[in-house]
């Protein structure tokens, strides 16, 4: 029968106990987390994490805490431990967020998320905390939960008793009172999804129209075109557009420059309709001659009126008096020949000469 010296004994029994040791480190690596739900009550429950470390390659060294130390030796702090990550903490419907940090006894990581965070919703007489401010029912009458109903009415409590706070008499625009006026200023006031309707004025402006003055132009937007105006011209109109008959003679350059600073050109007669109206309007102003907005002075034969159209012979209306034009003496510009048995005949004249002249506002 042999025997074992005391010392082989010693060493068999040590290298057991790093056996078990192993085992022991193995099985220590474990996760818990605890949670409360949706359904906890008013009290704020929040995810418990709770990690074992594993000691460092000094075995002097201790089991890694959640105490912001490094514990087990190995250069990190609380590793194992999910410190500073996002967390939520429930109570009922409400949801926080938070962050991890160590708890009181160092073994576990807890969630640290404050209520007082509303969430914008009212509070309604119901013992829940529906703003998620961490308080039940505040605001409200006491003993809410024995509401008598009444009619709602617009103050921010549940008159009515059905949970629902001044519906049906909100304004508009989502408040109490009525809706704000409309000013306007490019802003929905009366929260109707128009904006200045009914305030802006006969222009689509804000503020009084302008006055009317001798432009051409429907300065109050009226409809009419320099009306009650002083053109220095007395202004006559046909189907609502003005032509100023104006009896203080010049040539027909300057006759066209004293229309357009009036916002006018020397008319242009595009029917017969149009060139008798004329007509019969400078005949009754007692104008004599008169010049119209026609020449070919960029080329002979080439008649064109003041608004750049051309003037097509044969085709468009014309209304030349007998022989006309022949350009005898140079003559470019065309006039109203006006007195005797005339009737609205055209002729041409040299450009230099004076005679009274008819504007017409723009189209």
């Amino acid at each position: 029968m042999s025997s074992r010296s005391p010392i082989s004994c010693r060493l068999v029994l040590e290298r057991w106990a790093v056996v078990f040791a192993t085992l022991t480190l193995a099985c220590a690596d474990a996760v818990y987390v605890a949670d409360a739900g949706l359904d906890a009550g008013p009290e704020f429950s929040v995810p418990r994490a709770v990690e074992f470390g594993v000691p460092g390659p000094d075995t002097g060294c201790g089991v890694e805490r959640c105490n912001g130390q490094d514990d087990d030796c190995d250069g990190e702090t609380d590793e194992g431990f999910p410190v500073g990550e996002v967390c939520e903490a429930r109570s009922g419907s409400c949801v926080l967020l938070g962050a991890f940090v160590c708890a009181a006894d160092s073994d576990q990581a807890t969630c640290l998320a404050e209520p007082g965070q509303s969430n914008g919703q009212m509070e309604l007489c119901n013992q829940v905390d529906d703003d998620c401010d961490g308080s039940i029912d505040e605001g409200l009458p006491e003993n809410c939960d024995e509401c008598v109903p009444g009619d709602e009415i617009c103050n921010g409590v549940d008159d009515d008793c059905d949970q629902t706070i001044d519906e049906g008499v909100l304004n508009a625009c989502g408040e109490c009172g009525e809706e704000p006026v409309e000013e306007c200023d490019g802003v929905d006031q009366d929260c109707d999804g128009n904006v200045d309707e009914g305030v802006v004025n006969a222009c689509g402006g804000c503020g009084p129209v302008a006055d009317e003055s001798c432009n051409g132009e429907d300065d109050d937007c009226d409809g009419l075109i320099d009306e009650e105006s002083d053109c220095g011209c007395p202004i006559s109109r046909v189907d609502d557009h003005p032509y100023l008959l104006c009896g203080d003679q010049a040539n027909w350059n300057t006759a066209r420059q004293r229309c357009q600073e009036r916002g006018y050109d020397l008319v242009v007669l595009k029917d017969a309709e149009e060139d008798a109206a004329v007509f019969a309007a400078i005949r009754a102003a007692g104008l004599g001659d008169t010049w119209i907005g026609l020449n070919d002075r960029d080329e002979e034969g080439n008649w064109q009126w003041v608004d750049g159209s051309p003037l097509n012979r044969g085709v468009d209306h014309e209304n030349w008096a007998r022989g006309e034009p022949n350009n005898s003496d140079n003559e470019d510009c065309i006039l109203y020949i006006v007195g005797g048995d005339r009737n609205s005949d055209w002729d041409d004249r040299p450009c230099g000469r004076d005679y009274d002249f008819v504007c017409e506002a723009p189209r």
